[in-house]
């Protein structure tokens, strides 16, 4: 789990003279940097991860479409607004209770059988198998831990931008406390 601190003294100087503007203020803040940083990590992964191992070319000969072989993988990202334990908090990346299997496998690689129904698809896709061929090798793409090292310190600016911008603007907060 990535964690990311934000220096908020002076966010927290506006909560405390206008409470109920300031949380508002602060959860667009980050229902948008959730929305924003959503479309960045979709696009990280949808190029091919950048920086990774380069996908099998079986992989590549398998898209269907105009899409990338990485697309719906990538199309399984999201983010989550809540309160936990009286804090604002977004997370971003696969909501869903555990990680669907197209992420642990692209992910953190995998051992696989070579089975004829997989020896018949590599052939078919025009790649052939030695028959001493017994087990394949899908590598390892720490994909979430490259792309959060190259945007961490982006987020802390853009929450704060957004909050004052928000608890600034002229559009009325939709207070229902």
């Amino acid at each position: 789990m990535i964690h990311i601190e934000i220096d908020d003294r002076q966010i927290r100087s506006f909560m405390k003279s206008s409470p109920k503007r300031a949380e508002w203020a602060m959860s667009e803040a980050l229902k948008m940097a959730g929305g924003h940083i959503r479309k960045d990590l979709k696009a990280y992964i949808e190029a091919g991860l950048s920086g990774m191992k380069p996908l099998h070319p079986v992989t590549v000969a398998g898209k269907k479409g105009k899409t990338t072989p990485l697309y719906n993988l990538a199309k399984a990202i999201s983010f989550k607004y809540g309160k936990s334990k009286g804090a604002l908090r977004v997370r971003i990346g696969w909501i869903k209770k555990g990680l669907p299997v197209i992420v642990k496998r692209a992910l953190y690689g995998r051992k696989q059988r070579v089975t004829e129904k997989i020896r018949s698809m590599f052939h078919h896709r025009g790649y052939h198998l030695r028959k001493t061929t017994k087990m394949l090798t899908t590598p390892e793409r720490p994909a979430l831990t490259t792309f959060w090292n190259r945007k961490e310190k982006e987020i802390p600016r853009y929450v704060e931008k957004r909050f004052f911008e928000k608890f600034f603007s002229k559009q009325r907060a939709n207070l229902r406390f």
